[in-house]
């Protein structure tokens, strides 16, 4: 059976790289993870952004715990990481998946 790559993110926690002055924040969709913005923010790192990926709350384990969170601790994460990355970068892109 094929391996994947060693540098593949599989994981569905939340990942970061530190960059230069440009940032990026990468989103997740509803029921993923932030190892579905993994290759996008591995391409963006090797080019110099300093790259946030969060894992939003209740995501990234069973589905059932998406039941036990509102919406509001989803815009809470990212405003987070958005927060974080505009303290150190002059400029900071934001991109994500939707359903």
């Amino acid at each position: 059976m094929p391996q994947p790559p060693h540098n593949l993110n599989i994981s569905p926690a939340a990942y970061s790289a530190e960059g230069g002055p440009i940032g990026a924040l990468l989103i997740h969709g509803f029921t993923g993870s932030a190892a579905e913005t993994s290759p996008l923010g591995r391409y963006l790192a090797a080019r110099g952004l300093a790259v946030r990926a969060p894992l939003l709350p209740g995501h990234g384990t069973s589905p059932v715990d998406l039941t036990r969170i509102r919406w509001q601790e989803w815009t809470g994460a990212v405003e987070a990481a958005l927060e974080d990355l505009q303290a150190r970068s002059k400029q900071v892109f934001v991109g994500g998946l939707s359903l």
